[in-house]
């Protein structure tokens, strides 16, 4: 298949717990836009925290300009405001009773306009209300027809990203992202498919959630584990292939500990072509990463050490060091976090394990983590099949090492289903 492009601001593989770039599957995230800004907030504090590209860049969507200045219904507010670029916030009642006539707009239309815009009799204006969203903006600039003013989601993330620098700014606890279907995926498109996949929407919005988390919501990136308690969603629409994914979190509960989020309880609603495909409900908490370990730790499990099979990547992974310092590749077996099993290499000599020594040192490798270094014993051998086979006991291992061990029989091996009672 075509190499798929990847679109320009896809999210750091660190912020949703990947080690693989080509897993990531969210771009464009950013908190939701603020649609006003005082004029000297803006000009004094904002501006000044920006570079000359910065400010030509987001005083291209922010003006001042007197059609588009934002007038508050409160007659004692007198500031004026430097106000977002993407719709319009005052509209002339006169204008507006002719515009739906000329316009020929259905009730339907007309009812969500005046739920969107406020009548201020005194100033003889409709004015646009003040909590409207992206799919809300997309609505009415559809209606009006001024689709032109529309401010893609890439330019969006770039002035959510420059406001967030400025913490004067008053921030909306609402945040987007965009969906990177990547029809070259090895698990969710292993067999052609005409629409997303379920399954790829539930992790994108699950990595959506733990990116949104780390980037606003101060949650570390390392010594801190996520808690999953429940997932809930229902799917209305089928998403197509072909056109934009769009996510929009709000938090419907959230506490803290700590200076981040301790607890949250999340709504994530995805959108296609501005239509509301499905809502999913997130709620979990977070922890220190140590006592995550301590939750994990099952100590009636592992009085007997369970036996895993490595995957089939790891041929001749592992590698003795006997009293002479010779050096034996062999392949494993199986293993576990006390022991393991090989089938010896060719060059081994099965009888210099009777007549001189049972010890060796061990080496194996294991990718994305490294090197795991420690003593052991052989506490038995046997040929098989025209072949030798021994089974090793660990008699010294340094604390790093076995977390190391643990961390790699986790990720890459599988359990013994014939050994043990599952």
């Amino acid at each position: 298949m075509e190499k798929q492009q990847k679109p320009p601001l896809m999210v750091d593989k660190k912020l949703v717990h990947k080690h693989k770039e080509e897993n990531v599957l969210v771009y464009n995230l950013r908190r939701l836009l603020p649609r006003k800004i005082e004029v000297k907030l803006f000009e004094d504090i904002v501006l000044s925290k920006l570079t000359k590209v910065e400010q030509e860049f987001i005083k291209k969507y922010y003006s001042k300009d007197r059609e588009l200045l934002w007038i508050k219904q409160d007659q004692h507010d007198n500031n004026e405001y430097y106000v977002l670029h993407t719709l319009p916030h005052e509209i002339d009642i006169k204008f507006g009773i002719e515009f739906v006539k000329i316009a020929q707009l259905k009730p339907k239309e007309s009812r969500l306009l005046l739920r969107y815009y406020s009548r201020d009799k005194d100033q003889k204006k409709f004015m646009l209300n003040d909590d409207i969203t992206d799919e809300e903006e997309l609505k009415i600039l559809t209606i009006l027809g001024l689709t032109d003013w529309h401010i893609t989601d890439s330019d969006k993330t770039r002035i959510s990203e420059i406001l967030e620098r400025v913490p004067e700014v008053e921030k909306e606890n609402i945040f987007y992202g965009n969906m990177y279907v990547n029809l070259n995926h090895d698990f969710f498109f292993e067999h052609p498919n005409e629409h997303v996949p379920a399954m790829m929407v539930i992790e994108a919005a699950r990595q959506f959630l733990i990116a949104a988390f780390h980037m606003f919501y101060n949650v570390p990136l390392k010594g801190v584990a996520f808690i999953v308690k429940g997932i809930q969603g229902n799917f209305n629409k089928y998403l197509e292939l072909n056109y934009p994914v769009k996510f929009m979190a709000t938090m419907k509960s959230v506490k803290f500990k700590r200076g981040y989020i301790s607890f949250y309880d999340s709504d994530v609603t995805i959108f296609q072509r501005n239509q509301e495909c499905s809502v999913m409900n997130f709620v979990g908490n977070t922890i220190k990463g140590d006592v995550f370990k301590e939750l994990r730790i099952d100590k009636e499990k592992y009085q007997k050490y369970p036996r895993f099979h490595a995957r089939s990547m790891f041929f001749h992974n592992i590698s003795l060091r006997d009293y002479s310092k010779k050096k034996h590749l062999c392949d494993l077996v199986d293993i576990s976090a006390t022991g393991f099993q090989l089938k010896l290499g060719d060059d081994f000599n099965i009888e210099d394990i009777n007549k001189i020594s049972k010890q060796f040192e061990f080496f194996i490798y294991f990718q994305e983590i490294g090197f795991v270094h420690g003593a052991c014993e052989c506490v038995w051998f046997e040929n098989r099949d025209d072949s030798y086979y021994a089974g090793f006991k660990i008699t010294e291992i340094d604390d790093a090492d076995i977390e190391s061990l643990k961390e790699a029989i986790k990720r890459f091996c599988y359990i013994r289903e014939d050994r043990e009672m599952l």
